[in-house]
């Protein structure tokens, strides 16, 4: 499980890191079209995006590894399914 993580992790950070080097290296060059600059700035903003993920990772990880995780976690989500349930018969009293 550990082992998944740091690879997943890994991974997303060396795309942030792609992504970067590459803005940082083609930064001088004026001539860029609307569409580079766009695609650049897409794949800029996707590798932040993917950078933030990686650290929800354990908890997606866990999940889809380990019955134990999957068993609690569906246990908290039926609980908290029953409080809004009960939330909800209060207010509407």
């Amino acid at each position: 499980m550990i082992i998944v993580q740091v690879l997943l992790s890994s991974i997303l950070v060396s795309l942030r890191l792609g992504s970067y080097t590459y803005t940082i290296m083609t930064s001088g060059n004026l001539n860029k079209s609307i569409n580079e600059r766009l695609i650049e700035t897409f794949v800029l903003r996707l590798g932040i995006a993917l950078y933030y993920f990686s650290f929800a990772i354990s908890f997606y990880v866990s999940t889809l590894t380990s019955k134990y995780f999957r068993d609690i976690f569906w246990k908290r989500i039926r609980e908290f399914y029953r409080y809004c349930q009960r939330l909800r018969l209060i207010i509407c009293m």
